[in-house]
Order: C-alpha cells, then sequence, then structure tokens
C-alpha cells in the first residue's frame, strides 16, 4: 500500500512542478530583480535546505509512527505530500535564482570581453598579435 501512496504523491509532485513550468518567465523575472546576494541565497536554501528540510521532516513522520502495516497513516501521508510539494517548490525556486545569478554572471563576463576587445590597451596591442595579419620572422 505504501508504493500506491507514494506513486499518488509523486505524480501530484510531478503536475506541481509541471505547473509551475508554465509561470517559469513570471519565476525568472522576480529572481531577475532580486540583488545577486539575494537570489545565491535563495538559490543556495532552496536547493540544500528543502532537502535538508524533507530528510529531517520524512525521518520524524517515521520516528512519530507515520508509517503501520506498511502503510502511511492519513496525517503522514498528508504531510509526507506536504513536505514533498514544499521541496518541489524550493528546488524550482531555487534553481531559478541561480541559473538568473550565472546567466547575470556571464552577461557581464561577455559584456567585459566584448569591451577589451573593442578597446584594447595600447601594451596588450604590442604583445598580443593579430591573428590575422602574417608572422615575420
Amino acid at each position: 500500500m505504501i508504493w500506491t501512496q507514494g506513486a499518488i504523491c509523486f505524480i501530484f509532485w510531478i503536475a506541481l512542478g509541471w505547473g509551475m513550468r508554465r509561470k517559469n518567465e513570471v519565476i525568472y523575472a522576480r529572481m531577475k530583480g532580486l540583488s545577486r546576494r539575494a537570489r545565491v541565497l535563495i538559490g543556495s536554501v532552496g536547493l540544500i535546505g528543502a532537502m535538508i528540510l524533507l530528510t529531517g521532516g520524512l525521518a520524524l513522520i517515521g520516528m512519530n509512527g507515520g508509517v503501520r502495516e506498511g502503510q502511511l497513516v492519513p496525517w503522514a501521508w498528508i504531510l509526507v505530500t506536504l513536505l514533498g510539494s514544499g521541496f518541489v517548490v524550493a528546488q524550482v525556486m531555487g534553481a531559478a535564482a541561480m541559473i538568473t545569478a550565472v546567466e547575470e554572471e556571464q552577461s557581464l563576463l561577455r559584456a567585459q570581453s566584448s569591451a577589451k576587445k573593442a578597446a584594447p590597451n595600447e601594451d596588450q596591442t604590442d604583445s598580443i598579435p593579430d591573428p590575422s595579419e602574417p608572422r615575420s620572422v
């Protein structure tokens, strides 16, 4: 019976993640409005903290009689569903926060690289040969 309960929860969590995927533009826009520090914090807590909370919650449910005769008791089933749902939401939000932080960093690096190519320093011009010019021996 516990496998059936787990499968029902799993289907619910997949549907929740699928529903959040449909709103990814809103989530990304919200994350991009935050500071980089806030996004890194949300990303870390979302990705790592959610796993700690899920594992701890499941352990507490198991220690307090949440499983009897090979199945989850009703209150435990509800808590497992809620814990898993919180985990899914935290993972999605954490991943979105980290992705937007990395995208911003990559955009800045590309902009800096383009600026260096557009206006090289005189020191760099002398020491780095232009690959389009023929080499002199």
